[in-house]
């Protein structure tokens, strides 16, 4: 008898299925990501959800993948079969259909200023937001769920969650205080700029000191947390309702009283303070948790508050980021902790030469995953250290490996173009967590605040899309990327001092540029 339950419960494990849910509408990456994930499991234990523009790209891309993905099931999706699954079977409208995704930047009352420089459209994309539907409407075990900048080298039939509904790399990077890039897999959420307002942990008051300021807290900011917190006690507590009646309760707003208690902000903010950090690329999901937890209604039920209180713009980093931490915060556990798996993160972050890791490191890694600006695909950003981990599994797909070839030119061995200079100034981000605010005596203003609203006023620049766009490696000897730099530089053009306002003089107006001059996106 026990030999017999053996020889079943094998079978029941040979048998056994992981979905894997893959959205994107490019095709090449995707293919790559595919490859890679079928090469290094049984592709006969996978069943593939692929999203994609259109139905017919989606088998394009099953195509493309069929050599090493050959015995997988593949379900295709074009985006619009897509929305009709969602509307049907998880009984909502698809966000990127409706105005929760068209939330603009606001003065309300509550509104986060986020920066300047903060303003993307993917963060409102369908393939970004698709994944927070799939797991309502797929019915299995196991969900591994891929974005296309990842590269899979382990097997993901062996991936499951051990305690909580996903399972998900924590792996953050950032700049030390001298300018290095670290990491580190035990940030938490007040330690990554992923809510519009900085970082909590420097303790500096995140409220906004002055008009016009940005990354910081509206109002008085035990007010505000007081606000999310009661905001995120409904959205809990509405997830578990039938869908009409949290419409009802959307409509009467009865779940948000005028005076939150800022006591419910300070235990709010001690949450932040307790919850890991976190990255998509590869996470792992337990089906029925997700679904017994009610995560895709809080999700919504987030994008609805968001909606009504214009917490943040729906082109920022916060909505993209930033709400899917709030809707799945006490839910995500790290794979870190488990030593059998190792993802290496932050590639499209920094580029190589600037990092302190080992080619050793990818090759061990159980995933590589490229977030940030610098993608493999792209020649004008990638690195030739980390390419060939992106290429070796396009080339599994000849046809697209070819017209990607085709786009470089031609060239199979073309190479990255070189990277832009390591930017010091990029040193600020750290710096600015615990910069001392200059002294204003001897000055015309009475307080530092003051001057900084002066000074933001007269030092005008454009903030360019990437550090390098524009310029020529030829150019870089003549770009200013430090303080001190660009002070030299503007004394040697204007050797009098008069009729220019862009050299600072003092010590007061060199630290308030610094300020101004923190400028986080130029590497991710």
């Amino acid at each position: 008898g026990s030999h017999m339950r053996f020889i079943l419960a094998l079978a029941a494990a040979a048998t056994a299925t992981t979905d894997v849910f893959l959205a994107s509408d490019r095709m090449a990456a995707s293919a790559a990501v595919l490859n890679s994930v079928c090469d290094n499991s049984q592709p006969t234990a996978l069943r593939l959800h692929l999203l994609a523009p259109t139905k017919e790209a989606a088998q394009t891309l099953a195509t493309a993948t069929e050599t090493a993905c050959d015995g997988a099931v593949v379900l295709p999706y074009g985006l619009a079969e897509f929305e009709t699954l969602v509307r049907t079977r998880v009984g909502e409208e698809p966000m990127w259909t409706t105005a929760l995704s068209k939330v603009e930047r606001s003065k309300s009352t509550y509104a986060v200023p986020v920066a300047p420089w903060d303003r993307d459209e993917k963060h409102t994309s369908p393939y970004n937001h698709a994944r927070f539907y799939a797991p309502q409407l797929i019915e299995g075990e196991t969900l591994v769920m891929l974005d296309d900048d990842v590269i899979v080298q382990g097997d993901v039939t062996t991936l499951t969650t051990r305690n909580k509904a996903v399972a998900a790399g924590c792996q953050q990077w950032y700049v030390g205080h001298e300018g290095e890039f670290k990491s580190s897999t035990d940030l938490t959420y007040a330690d990554v700029p992923y809510f519009g307002f900085g970082v909590l942990s420097a303790g500096d008051d995140p409220s906004c000191s002055h008009e016009g300021a940005t990354e910081c807290v509206p109002g008085d900011a035990r007010q505000w947390f007081a606000e999310v917190a009661r905001t995120d006690q409904a959205v809990a507590r509405r997830a578990s309702w039938p869908r009409f009646l949290r419409r009802l309760a959307a409509i009467g707003d009865d779940a948000f009283p005028a005076d939150p208690s800022p006591d419910e902000g300070n235990a709010f903010v001690d949450e932040l303070y307790n919850t890991r950090a976190w990255n998509f690329g590869l996470v792992v999901i337990d089906l029925d948790t997700w679904k017994q937890h009610q995560l895709t209604a809080k999700y919504h039920g987030w994008l609805e508050a968001n909606y009504r209180r214009e917490f943040w713009p729906s082109d920022s980093l916060a909505f993209g980021l930033g709400l899917p931490f709030l809707a799945l915060r006490g839910e995500v556990e790290c794979f870190e902790d488990n030593d059998d798996v190792r993802f290496e993160q932050g590639l499209g972050v920094t580029p190589w030469v600037y990092a302190d890791r080992d080619t050793k490191t990818l090759d061990d890694a159980f995933a590589l995953h490229w977030n940030g600006n610098r993608k493999p695909w792209d020649m004008d950003r990638c690195d030739d250290a980390t390419r060939p981990y992106f290429l070796r599994y396009l080339a599994r797909s000849p046809g697209l490996y070819g017209g990607h070839v085709a786009e470089s030119n031609g060239d199979y061995y073309a190479k990255c173009a070189p990277p832009p200079p390591k930017p010091s100034h990029h040193r600020f981000l750290a710096d600015r967590s615990t910069a001392t605010k200059a002294s204003v005596a001897g000055s015309a203003f009475s307080t530092w605040d003051q001057a900084y609203a002066w000074y933001a006023n007269v030092y005008k620049f454009t903030e360019p899309k990437d550090i390098a766009e524009g310029y020529t490696e030829a150019d870089w000897p003549g770009m200013a990327i430090t303080i001190d730099d660009c002070e030299a530089k503007c004394a040697a053009h204007f050797p009098s001092g008069r009729g220019v306002l862009a050299c600072p003089k003092t010590e007061l107006e060199r630290n308030i540029l610094k300020w101004l001059w923190w400028h986080p996106s130029a590497y991710g």
